[in-house]
């Protein structure tokens, strides 16, 4: 073979060699997609378990996982208030009440920010025992069974919101101005009373339950 032709040939095979075939072009083509979709698996996957990348829970779940604590703590306080009416002149029911996260304790001040009262509202604070000290007396409204059936709901209530919540107070606030507020003998107000039951959900929000209370 002559010595041109031999160099020629050589030449090609050795570009053919070098250069790559049409599968590995195609190949190293769908390269950056296939990394591009594992990646979005990865994110996937992690946000499906509460894990992202390394490991560690990204905001939106933890928000959703504390909306749906949320959500199971305001059933259980709804379910024990089902079917109870505060009792006094005219009797209420219960409704739950929710605020902002809380670092400090529940303060009149605090109480007053997180559910928009103003300062100066007539405002007499106490605590969840006092508030439901008749759930201790079996006869308090009477010894029959209706009566009977009434404090044990009551007392259920009382211990629901202890065991539920942390750092519980009681605040009985009158929608007066204070130079018309009238007491009872035991200073206690006297009127259309709101009685607002709060303490911190596990998350740290304030949360409880409200009613009305008629005093005459």
């Amino acid at each position: 073979m002559p010595p041109l032709r031999s160099l020629t040939i050589a030449l090609a095979l050795l570009i053919a060699s070098a250069s790559p075939s049409p599968a590995s072009r195609a190949q190293d083509a769908d390269a950056p997609k296939k990394g591009a979709e594992d990646r979005l698996r990865e994110l996937i996957d992690g946000d499906s378990k509460g894990t992202g990348p390394g490991d560690s829970a990204g905001p939106l779940t933890e928000n959703a996982n504390e909306a749906k604590r949320e959500a199971a703590l305001k059933a259980k306080l709804e379910a024990a208030a089902k079917d109870i009416w505060w009792p006094s002149e005219s009797d209420y029911p219960f409704d739950y009440v929710s605020g902002p996260k809380l670092d400090g304790s529940i303060s009149q001040d605090a109480f007053f920010k997180a559910f928009g009262k103003t300062d100066g509202t007539p405002t007499q604070q106490t605590t969840l025992s006092d508030l439901f000290s008749m759930a201790d007396e079996p006869d308090f409204y009477g010894d029959d069974p209706e009566s009977r059936a009434m404090v044990a709901q009551l007392r259920n209530l009382r211990d629901v919101i202890g065991d539920e919540l942390t750092d519980v107070s009681v605040f009985r606030t009158l929608d007066e101005p204070s130079d018309r507020v009238s007491f009872d003998r035991h200073g206690e107000f006297l009127g259309l009373v709101t009685i607002t039951i709060v303490g911190k959900s596990p998350d740290g929000r304030l949360v409880g339950l409200r009613t009305f209370s008629v005093e005459t």
